[in-house]
């Protein structure tokens, strides 16, 4: 684990099985301070796992990427495949609108991903 993140969380349910990874659920939070991620097995209905860990500042989102860059290598359970993944990324500038006063607008075109590797 790269130096700087703080582990907060990291609760596994002894029914959570490797081999079954393709029939769960990953859903992972990325923040400008740190990220969590869960899995959930929907035959059960039931979380197997969660994981939270803070970066101890708030970083820029490439240095969020590098992290988790980090994290990702030497986690087994990320390297998985699995049924389903949800990834948020919560930042300063998004916000939660409530659906009754949310109005639905004509769609414009998605400004394209700036990522340079």
């Amino acid at each position: 684990m790269h130096e700087s993140v703080i582990q907060i969380v990291n609760k596994y349910d002894e029914a959570l099985n490797i081999v079954d990874s393709n029939k769960y659920r990953l859903s992972i939070q990325l923040s400008p301070d740190g990220f969590s991620f869960c899995i959930f097995n929907d035959v059960t209905r039931k979380f197997l796992s969660i994981e939270s860990v803070s970066f101890g500042t708030r970083n820029r989102p490439s240095e969020v990427c590098g992290q988790l860059k980090n994290f990702w290598t030497t986690n087994k359970w990320l390297k998985l495949e699995f049924k389903s993944v949800c990834i948020l990324y919560e930042s300063e500038k998004t916000t939660l609108i409530p659906s009754t006063l949310f109005e639905e607008l004509p769609k414009r075109k998605p400004i394209p991903p700036l990522i340079l590797y």
